[in-house]
């Protein structure tokens, strides 16, 4: 088994050389504190990119939204900590809170809503009317069909239904819960019809959509072919691009393992993963991407980075190691 690792690793090192992104971290991975570096330094950079108002943007000096804000609050408080973020988690928190609007909801946004829910709920478990208020609006902001817009009253979206209900399950749903069975259904009706789901009706399945997807469904019903689609996707560099033989990304890689850590996926190719997500690291902890819809180009940005390091710390707490 070590001697594959290591000749997986030569392979690996060979093909990113043509890729690597700029100022990519490149020291060695051989052992469990490399990873504990790692967590450290997305937990820094992340800190250190909070605004004095307490909030968080989406790259470091501009102004302070409620999503990014939530993805920060979460990543921080998720996972093991030595309290040395503590005072971020707390200021990130109150931004939070202040920002709820009358009606329950976190700028009448559905996904900054249940990411805002996620975000509390990793910070206090326990029932608030804060925390009432947002889950009743949400049940008023879902379609007559089952599905989610991005606000109320919308066409439905695949990845918006799909954050709604992964957050809800998140939080303590269960499958049974109406909402959750009506939007199961909504989305279990909508595969792509070659394996996966797709972000666009009509199109090929993507491996952004179809992780999205299982994260909704894989506590509500079981969806073998589709996990095992999504599986067979990972690229030999250990990471996820849209599709299988595209340049993968550390989101839609963080995406997709937060949804195969569900099932049994197996060790070596969460290894896999948590290799490239540890090389592809920039010297400052961030994450390079141009997945969030406000990005023209590829850059180092603090949602992607919150998700790579929640999918580090997932990765880490089943157990993968570096080989």
């Amino acid at each position: 088994m070590k001697r594959r690792f290591w000749i997986w690793a030569l392979v690996c090192a060979a093909l990113l050389v043509g890729c690597r992104q700029d100022d990519a971290d490149t020291t060695d991975q051989s052992d469990t504190p490399v990873v504990d570096a790692a967590v450290q330094k997305a937990k820094a950079y992340i800190a250190d990119s909070q605004n004095a108002d307490g909030g968080w943007p989406l790259l470091p000096g501009e102004e302070s939204d409620a999503e990014t804000t939530a993805f920060a609050v979460w990543a921080l408080a998720e996972g093991e900590g030595d309290g040395s973020q503590a005072a971020a988690v707390q200021s990130g928190e109150a931004y939070l809170k202040a920002g709820q609007r009358e009606d329950g909801s976190w700028n009448g946004n559905t996904a900054h809503t249940v990411f805002t829910l996620i975000a509390l709920s990793a910070v206090d478990k326990s029932e608030s009317e804060p925390r009432s208020n947002a889950v009743k609006w949400l049940e008023s902001a879902q379609n007559g069909d089952g599905s989610w817009s991005r606000e109320p009253g919308g066409e439905g979206t695949l990845i918006y239904t799909s954050a709604v209900l992964s957050g809800l399950q998140k939080i303590g749903y269960e499958k049974e819960y109406p909402p959750i069975a009506r939007g199961a259904k909504w989305v279990l009706d909508r595969p792509a019809g070659d394996g996966g789901w797709a972000v666009q009706p009509g199109n090929l399945s993507d491996n952004f959509a179809t992780a999205w997807a299982a994260q909704a469904l894989y506590r509500v019903v079981e969806i073998p072919t589709q996990m095992e689609w999504l599986r067979c996707a990972q690229n030999v560099d250990g990471g996820f691009g849209l599709r299988k033989g595209v340049m993968s990304d550390p989101e839609i890689t963080s995406a997709a393992a937060a949804a195969l850590s569900l099932q049994d996926w197996p060790m070596i190719d969460q290894q896999y993963a948590l290799n490239y997500l540890i090389y592809i690291q920039q010297k400052n902890g961030s994450f390079i991407s141009a997945l969030p819809v406000e990005l023209a180009e590829p850059k180092q940005n603090i949602q992607t980075s919150c998700f790579a390091l929640i999918a580090i710390q997932t990765l880490k707490a089943a157990g993968a190691r570096l080989p």
